[in-house]
């Protein structure tokens, strides 16, 4: 009832696969460098994912787990454990440019965004603490990590080795962890201004907020722009400051 370790190493003309629902352990390295396999479903009874089971798997574009197990979930086609408090594999083939990784999760696994050739941009809520070794290799289109909180307290050495040349740390201004250089474990850091009224977020410069001769102002939420004594909608001011605020 075991898919044993390395069993369809380079199996380069598998492209899809049914696990058999007895089977209760896939094994280290079991799809290794399947390269053509673009979805596979984990069984309920599957209790034990063998370190670097899907990964070379560069053709993943959804994996999915059966409803009725105990051990692992999927949201979005993204594994998990059972809590989703793990992130495992995000297929590297997915489609979007952008992931928010759920508020849920505190822990992000070895490789797990390996060779994820369509992000360009990631959220890292505040909850995530564990980033192991090689978690974004080959992720080379990922620029942009999107920090929503201090920095993760367990890091491994190579954490985010393999990234993108010239990544991205976009960081709060009361962000800990960080240091007070320009840089940390690679990634350029980038301080943003954050906008105390509808959690906006500016990658540079500041909103002027105070007193008559105020560019900006911040109503219910929303960035407007003030013009010749009229108010203009602001869906970005990347013209104004030079990057983007967000919500």
């Amino acid at each position: 009832t075991s898919i044993g370790d390395y069993a369809f190493r380079g199996a380069n003309s598998l492209t899809s696969i049914t696990i058999p629902n007895a089977v209760t352990t896939i094994g280290n390295g079991a799809f290794f460098g399947a390269t053509t396999l673009t979805s596979i479903t984990i069984p309920a009874a599957t209790t034990s994912i063998g370190a670097g089971a899907l990964q070379g798997a560069n053709a993943l574009t959804e994996i999915s787990v059966n409803s009725f197990s105990q051990s692992y979930s999927s949201i979005d086609g993204v594994l998990f454990d059972k809590s989703a408090s793990v992130l495992l594999k995000y297929p590297a083939a997915k489609s979007g440019t952008s992931y928010e990784i759920p508020e849920s999760v505190t822990s992000i696994k070895w490789r797990s965004f390996e060779n994820a050739a369509s992000l360009t941009a990631m959220s890292i809520p505040a909850s995530v603490t564990d980033v192991e070794d090689f978690a974004f290799e080959n992720a080379t289109a990922l620029t942009d990590f999107n920090f929503l909180g201090d920095a993760p307290t367990n890091l491994a050495a190579d954490s985010f080795a393999g990234i993108a040349a010239g990544a991205i740390a976009n960081i709060s201004a009361g962000a800990s962890g960080f240091g007070s250089g320009p840089t940390w474990n690679g990634l350029a850091i980038n301080r943003e201004v954050l906008i105390t009224n509808g959690n906006y977020v500016c990658t540079t410069g500041e909103l002027d907020l105070d007193g008559e001769n105020s560019t900006y102002f911040i109503f219910n939420g929303v960035v407007f722009f003030l013009k010749y004594k009229e108010f203009f909608l602001v869906i970005d001011i990347c013209y104004s400051i030079g990057h983007c605020c967000y919500k």
